[in-house]
Formats: structure tokens, sequence, C-alpha cells
């Protein structure tokens, strides 16, 4: 019961990074968009922790 809370939260902070990354970053290209919302949907929690340590402000 618990992982599955945990996974469904992670899912769900992973969908709203992707949806950050592709509102938010208008001066980014289509390719690193997509590549970097890949990373994220891919690795879950890790990803959205590098995500928003590192390349959020790294990001136009």
């Amino acid at each position: 019961m618990i992982v599955q809370i945990v996974y469904w939260v992670g899912v769900l902070i992973s969908v709203y990074c992707v949806y950050d990354i592709f509102t938010k970053k208008k001066g980014t290209g289509l390719a690193v968009k997509i590549l970097a919302s890949l990373f994220v949907l891919v690795t879950s929690w890790i990803g959205a922790v590098i995500y928003y340590l590192f390349l959020r402000d790294g990001m136009k």
C-alpha cells in the first residue's frame, strides 16, 4: 500500500515537472525539452530532484 502511494506521488511529481518544462521554459529548444522530459519521466523521483536542483534554473 505504501509503495503504491510513493509510486503514484512520484508519477504526479514527474508529470508536473514535464508540465513545468513545456510551459515555463519558453527560450529552450524543443529537442532539449523532450530530452529533459524523457529523463524526468524515466527516472521519476531522482529525475524530479535533479530537475529542481540543477536543471530548472539552467534552462531558459
